[in-house]
């Protein structure tokens, strides 16, 4: 009778246990599913050639934000020439800080959207988002900087 007692007592915390263990990762998914994401563009020319970026953040205050860079598109460019530069640099806009993503001598120019994914978590309340786009041009490479403030 005890032993069954006890074995009976384990099983009912185990399994009183048992819902709080499986839903533990439930708050923090559903905390980042409500969290409002913000979408941003930038863009800039020169010579002609123009130079676009998407993506979006989620601000959490004094916390900081979450930047993501996911896109890029370089128009009126020659298609043919995929050698050109997306460089992004997110900074703190009061100055003070920033982290650089160097891209690799490959990016595409034939006008449409590509996949960037440039991400970092900034701890600034001011942070500005900057893309820096190097044309590849027979001649001398062209560029420009288009930048977004954030929240």
């Amino acid at each position: 009778m005890i032993k069954l007692s006890v074995t009976s007592l384990c099983l009912s915390l185990s399994l009183a246990c048992l819902p709080l263990t499986s839903n533990a990762a439930l708050p923090a998914q559903s905390d980042s599913a409500k969290m409002p994401s913000y979408p941003f563009s930038l863009s800039c020319s020169k010579d002609g050639l123009r130079g676009e970026a998407r993506g979006h953040y989620y601000n959490y205050g004094q916390n900081g934000r979450s930047v993501y860079v996911d896109q890029y598109r370089i128009l009126n460019a020659d298609p043919d020439r995929n050698k050109a530069n997306v460089n992004t640099t997110i900074a703190n806009a009061s100055g003070g800080g920033s982290k650089s993503f160097k891209s690799p001598d490959s990016m595409k120019q034939d006008g449409q959207w590509h996949d960037l994914g440039d991400f970092w978590h900034s701890p600034w309340p001011a942070t500005q988002v900057r893309v820096e786009f190097v044309f590849d041009k027979k001649g001398g490479d062209p560029r420009c900087d288009g930048w977004a403030n954030l929240g």
